[in-house]
């Protein structure tokens, strides 16, 4: 297979994986990027959260991030996607 046609393999399946926390995002009101800090603030594995914002907008999704309150389902959607990202590359 070329380059070519398996980097666009890959381009659609990641970007497939970002409409699922997209959603999970749209039902919270927040960004994709304060499900996936939510998510990890509340992961058992995980003591803390490093994020570095470029911009000051960025920090309103840290804020987001500690106020989304994840469903059983919401974490699940977004661990399939951990499991799922991890196989595209």
């Amino acid at each position: 297979m070329s380059g070519s046609i398996q980097s666009g393999i890959m381009k659609a399946k990641t970007l497939a994986l970002v409409e699922r926390l997209r959603a999970v995002a749209k039902r919270h009101g927040c960004t994709p990027g304060a499900v996936a800090m939510a998510w990890t603030l509340r992961h058992p594995a995980a003591t803390d959260v490093i994020v570095g914002a470029r911009r000051p907008e960025q920090v309103d999704d840290v804020r987001a991030a500690a106020e989304v309150q994840l469903t059983e389902s919401d974490i699940s959607v977004v661990e399939s996607v951990t499991e799922l990202a991890g196989r595209v590359q």
